[in-house]
C-alpha cells in the first residue's frame, strides 16, 4: 500500500484499526441472530458499530474522505453492491467485506465451491435428511397463519416447518403474491474454457479500466451496464489443477450489473457485454481470445431467476428502498404472515455469499427449532 498509494497508507492503516474495532460487535450481532423487528435495533453491539462508522454519510461520501487516489477508490467504490446497495447508500457496512478478505483471506475449497454443499449433502445424509431433487415446486398451500404442504410437478410435501432458499419474493408468488418491487443487482457472468493458458492470470484477479468512474455512475445511478466494467476474474486452474486439462485454463469473469429492468433485453444485449468485459481484460494487457475458447458460456439475470428462482435475476433481493431499518438491513428471515415460513439465501440477512447464505440458513433452522 505504501508504494501504490503512499498518500492513502495512513488512511488505509486507520481504517483497518477501525475495523478491528467493529468487528466483534458485527461477530455479536449481525452475524449471530436476525433482526426482525424496529426494536431489536437497540441492541448495544449495533450501536457501538454506529459510534465507530459514520452512519450519517453515503457511502461515496466516507470513501472520498478517507482515500484520494483512484487506486483506492475504484477497489472500495463496489462493495456496497455486494449487498444489493450503491455508494449512494448509507452503507458503512460494505466497509466489513474488503476488511473480512484482507483479515482472514478468500478460502478455495479443493474440487472447486461446489465441494461445499456436496459436503452438507453428505453430512445431511448421515443425520438422516431425505432430498429429493428434480421436483420443481409450483404452489404453496396454507390455512390461516400456516403452510401445510408444497405442491410440486410430483405431488405434494407436507411438513410442520418450511425454509425456502429461494428468494423470499418468489416464495410468495408461489402463496399467489404478485410482487412488484425493483430489484437490486445482479452479476453477469462468462465462463470460459481454454486448451492453452492464459497469461497475466492469478486465481483472483479484478481488472480497472481507465474510466471506471463512468461505470459506477451507469451502474448504480442508471441502471446501466456500464460500457467499460470492472472485471473480476477467476482462474482456479493455476490453484486447482483439476479444475482444467493439463495446460488448460478455466476462466470465470464476473461484472456487477443491473437485474432484469425494462429498460435491458438481456437475450438482445448479452453478447454485446460480453465484448465489453472482453475488451476491457485485452486492454489491461491480458491476451483473451474467446475464437480460441473450447467453452464459453453466457449467464444474465434471467439464468438466476429461471434456475434458481431469484426474483427478477437479483442477487440481493428488492432493492434497498423496500428493506427493512431505511434500507440498512435485507428483509425478514421469517414470514410476517405464516408462522412456519422461514427464509434462507442472499435476500434476507446477513446477505449473499457462501459464509453468508450459510449463516441465513442456521439463523432459519434456530426459528424453526423454537415452534410448538
Amino acid at each position: 500500500m505504501k508504494q501504490r498509494a503512499p498518500e492513502d497508507a495512513p488512511a488505509y492503516e486507520n481504517l483497518m484499526a477501525k475495523l478491528d474495532k467493529v468487528s466483534p460487535h458485527i461477530d455479536k450481532s449481525v452475524f449471530a441472530h436476525p433482526y426482525n423487528e424496529p426494536r431489536q435495533m437497540a441492541d448495544w453491539h449495533l450501536i457501538a458499530t454506529a459510534l465507530q462508522l459514520n452512519v450519517r454519510l453515503p457511502y461515496k461520501s466516507l470513501v472520498d474522505r478517507m482515500f484520494r487516489s483512484d487506486f483506492l477508490r475504484s477497489f472500495f467504490y463496489g462493495f456496497p453492491s455486494y449487498g444489493g446497495q450503491t455508494y449512494d447508500s448509507k452503507a458503512p457496512g460494505a466497509l466489513m467485506i474488503p476488511y473480512l478478505m484482507i483479515q482472514e483471506g478468500v478460502f478455495y475449497p479443493r474440487g472447486g465451491v461446489g465441494a461445499i454443499p456436496n459436503a452438507f449433502e453428505r453430512l445431511a445424509k448421515e443425520l438422516g435428511v431425505e432430498f429429493r431433487f428434480g421436483q420443481r415446486v409450483n404452489s404453496l398451500r396454507s390455512t390461516p397463519g400456516r403452510i401445510v404442504a408444497a405442491e410440486t410437478e410430483m405431488g405434494s410435501v407436507e411438513a410442520e416447518v418450511f425454509v425456502s432458499n429461494v428468494d423470499c419474493l418468489t416464495t410468495r408468488e408461489w402463496l399467489g403474491d404478485k410482487p412488484l418491487l425493483t430489484p437490486s443487482f445482479s452479476y453477469f457472468t462468462v465462463h470460459w474454457g481454454f486448451r492453452h493458458r492464459v497469461k497475466g492470470l492469478s486465481h483472483h484477479c479484478l481488472v480497472v479500466p481507465q474510466d471506471w468512474q463512468v461505470g459506477f455512475e451507469q451502474l448504480y445511478r442508471s441502471r446501466q451496464f456500464p460500457d467499460s466494467p470492472i472485471v473480476y476474474l477467476n482462474e482456479s486452474a493455476g490453484t486447482d489443477p483439476t479444475c482444467a486439462p493439463a495446460g488448460g485454463t478455466n476462466l470465470f469473469a464476473v461484472v456487477t450489473s443491473p437485474a432484469m429492468e425494462a429498460h435491458i433485453d438481456w437475450d438482445r444485449e448479452q453478447a454485446a457485454y460480453r465484448d465489453r468485459i472482453v475488451k476491457t481484460v485485452t486492454d489491461a494487457g491480458i491476451k483473451l481470445d474467446p475464437s480460441r475458447a473450447d467453452f464459453e458460456q453466457i449467464q444474465t439475470p434471467q439464468y438466476f431467476q429461471e434456475q434458481h428462482g431469484n426474483y427478477r435475476g437479483s442477487l440481493y433481493g428488492p432493492d434497498e428502498k423496500h428493506r427493512l431499518f431505511g434500507g440498512m438491513f435485507p428483509i425478514r428471515n421469517c414470514d410476517k404472515e405464516y408462522s412456519n415460513l422461514f427464509y434462507c439465501g442472499g435476500s434476507v440477512q446477513p446477505g449473499a455469499g457462501l459464509p453468508m447464505v450459510t449463516l441465513s440458513g442456521r439463523f432459519a433452522a434456530e426459528m424453526a427449532g423454537r415452534i410448538r
